[in-house]
């Protein structure tokens, strides 16, 4: 997460991140060979940097639920703001070799006086041969065909399906790559950060088309874990239909961060599961689209397993937390999503719904994104959280939230 430190204490960060703004102009889009490039030869090779600074800053409204079992007096908030800023510094050759840094700073959600520095990304990807390469750091790399969630994804199990501002950190690995002419193959290791190697994973890659059909193979092992694969198949039959699969199976149950719910499943810690999304989207036009999804986590939570775990939380007091959930807790949903970029000119129209299908709640989203520039953007969205006591979207301490987001690249 970086280094957290209380906003008084960070005034020179503060400065040296307004100084690389200020400096932008001197590195932007510079040839490393600087007043000699055009003495460069054909055979030389191409080498870009690049620099660009992004700010968001965005408003949270939020109707407190007392009736939540999370929901605590002494936190009680119904309005937040938050400051996120990035500062992208790359240099790339040829188009295929490259160093990345993208340092951030952001204001914490809950606590808007404290400030996080740290990485969104930070790695580097070089050749060896001209079919194998190398890449190793933390990087955004969001893999699979779910719309909602991609349960083929081992890399990001932890991903925030609810807040995507946070999905803009990555994940630390190491991999090697070996591409074919339409299909690539790597073998990585994703370390579990101040824990020794063996609580690391061993991690396989793949992917390629056959067929007309896109696929994409992952597989980890580790220690405790076990084996854990999974598999993402798309295909579009003619111009606007299309369909996928996106699944994986798990020989023992994972370990998350503060996941006590857990602990009232049925499945126990030596027992295998499934997690799979099932959907397709209809393409009415070039940025008009409709997608439905059916989610299967057969490790999630019955209905009578959420009301006893709920109940817990509700008797518990010091388990109780603010923090909207970032993950589905249930067996069964559906996901729908219409999405129009035609309606309204620069604008991104979107409707989403969640519905948990066993306990009857679901979270609609309203989101308009209007970006006038190629370097601001102003994105309002509006959630509705509903259900019943002791139901997943009933049991959030917010039964609605509105976020005003304006964002500025430089």
């Amino acid at each position: 997460m970086g280094l957290r430190r209380n906003l008084q204490d960070v005034p020179l960060r503060i400065v040296c991140l307004l100084a690389c703004l200020v400096a932008r102009p001197a590195f932007s889009q510079v040839d490393s060979k600087g007043d000699d490039s055009d003495q460069r030869t054909a055979d030389s090779p191409s080498i870009v940097s690049k620099s660009k600074a992004a700010l968001t800053y965005r408003n949270i409204f939020l109707a407190p639920r007392e009736e939540s079992a999370f929901f605590d007096e002494t936190e009680r908030v119904n309005f937040l703001d938050q400051i996120y800023g990035t500062i992208l510094i790359s240099e790339t050759q040829d188009h295929l070799d490259e160093v990345r840094f993208e340092p951030f700073f952001r204001t914490r959600k809950r606590k808007p006086a404290e400030i996080e520095i740290g990485f969104d990304q930070a790695y580097l990807k070089t050749r060896i041969t001209e079919n194998l390469s190398v890449i190793a750091g933390k990087k955004v790399e969001l893999e699979g065909v779910g719309l909602f969630v991609s349960p083929s994804d081992l890399l990001n199990e932890n991903l925030d399906l609810f807040d995507t501002l946070y999905q803009r950190e990555g994940v630390i690995f190491s991999r090697l790559n070996y591409q074919f002419t339409s299909a690539y193959v790597g073998l990585g290791f994703i370390p579990n950060r101040a824990n020794d190697f063996e609580s690391g994973k061993a991690w396989l890659k793949a992917g390629g088309s056959v067929a007309d059909f896109d696929i994409q193979l992952q597989a980890t092992s580790q220690r405790e874990e076990k084996a854990t694969i999974g598999i993402a198949v798309s295909r579009f039959w003619g111009d606007s239909f299309e369909t996928h699969i996106d699944a994986r199976t798990q020989a023992r149950q994972h370990d998350f961060n503060s996941r006590s719910e857990s602990d009232f499943g049925s499945k126990k810690k030596d027992e295998d599961s499934q997690f799979y999304v099932l959907g397709g989207r209809y393409v009415f036009a070039a940025k008009r689209t409709f997608a439905l999804e059916h989610i299967t986590n057969n490790a999630g939570l019955s209905r009578e397993e959420e009301k006893n775990y709920f109940e817990y939380v509700r008797n518990k007091s010091s388990s109780k937390s603010n923090e909207l959930k970032s993950r589905i807790l249930g067996r069964n949903f559906i996901f729908g999503r219409f999405q129009d970029e035609m309606l309204i000119p620069k604008t991104l129209f979107s409707l989403s719904t969640v519905v948990n299908l066993e306990d009857q709640s679901y979270v609609s989203t309203i989101q308009l994104r209007w970006k006038p520039t190629l370097i601001h953007a102003i994105d309002l969205s509006s959630s509705f959280f509903q259900g019943a006591t002791n139901t997943e979207f009933g049991e959030v301490p917010a039964s609605r939230s509105v976020v005003l987001s304006l964002q500025s690249v430089l």
